[in-house]
């Protein structure tokens, strides 16, 4: 069984998605077998929002940030989590069970935007002196550029991303990190067209309705 969490998270006790959610729908993914939500997998996604926050003073607590990161720990490594079994329409639980996270695939993804510019830095690789773009320039610059963003991200290391704003503890729980290339222009034309709920064939069925031809 297979969940996928793009929510925004926060630290138990505060608005939002706690942690212990995400294994709750895995649970109900596998249709609450437990056996098969022990051998499951979780994509958490947007993990680069659960950086710590620059500005966030010490005395305020980063609810959606470094919290979140802390809270995520002894379920990666592995822990015994009570989940509700199930859940009415007013919210109240028919008791819980326990699930086991130890044999849990966690994938964690995100855009990370401005990663390379950290990688760019560590390997010397920053665009100063001749031959810099300059100001009119930096439009078509970031165009043409994304290839080599793709590169550094292929040399992305555990440092790089501490100095994003992950915490090392955080960062040890993933041992495997890989960097993804740029999409293709033909690849982003192939997600709009080829998927089965692509984005085209709805808009398609949307103007056959009023006999347009798309």
């Amino acid at each position: 069984m297979q969940q996928q969490l793009h929510r925004l998270l926060f630290q138990a006790g505060y608005y939002g998605e706690d942690v212990e959610s995400i294994v709750y729908k895995l649970l109900v993914a596998a249709d609450f077998n437990v056996e098969a939500a022990e051998r499951g997998i979780i994509y958490i996604d947007e993990v680069d929002k659960l950086a710590k926050k620059v500005g966030c003073q010490e005395e305020r607590r980063d609810v959606s940030g470094e919290g979140v990161q802390q809270a995520l720990l002894k379920m990666f490594e592995g822990t015994v989590i009570s989940v509700p079994r199930k859940r009415s329409q007013n919210g109240l639980s028919h008791g819980c069970v326990e699930v086991d996270t130890t044999n849990i695939l966690f994938i964690c993804g995100g855009a990370f935007s401005d990663l390379g510019k950290i990688i760019s830095e560590r390997l010397h690789r920053c665009p100063f002196g001749f031959g810099t773009p300059i100001r009119h320039e930096l439009g078509d610059y970031a165009l043409t550029n994304a290839l080599e963003q793709s590169r550094l991200l292929e040399e992305i290391e555990n440092d790089d991303l501490i100095a994003y704003g992950l915490t090392p503890e955080f960062i040890g729980r993933l041992p495997i990190i890989v960097g993804l290339t740029h999409l293709t222009e033909d690849q982003l034309v192939q997600v709009l067209r080829e998927p089965k709920n692509a984005i085209g064939k709805q808009h398609k069925k949307l103007f056959k309705m009023n006999d347009v031809s798309l």
